[in-house]
């Protein structure tokens, strides 16, 4: 017998709403594959907020969220 590799997946409630949000969007696999290279090059650069600061802006934003 050759080498024989066996792939398989998982569903995960995240994966289940990715996939169903690039299917809503018409999104293909190489536009979405672009879009988590350019969010990756972004983290890499810095261009990112943390969980806190986004919480407080839409606080600031939104006072009833309080």
């Amino acid at each position: 017998l050759k080498d024989m590799t066996t792939t398989f997946s998982l569903s995960t409630p995240e994966y289940d709403l990715a996939k169903a949000y690039a299917e809503e969007q018409n999104l293909t696999m190489d536009e979405i594959d672009n879009r988590i290279d350019e969010g990756e090059a972004q983290f890499d650069r810095g261009e990112f907020i943390t969980h806190e600061q986004m919480m407080d802006d839409l606080k600031k934003e939104f006072s009833w969220l309080r």
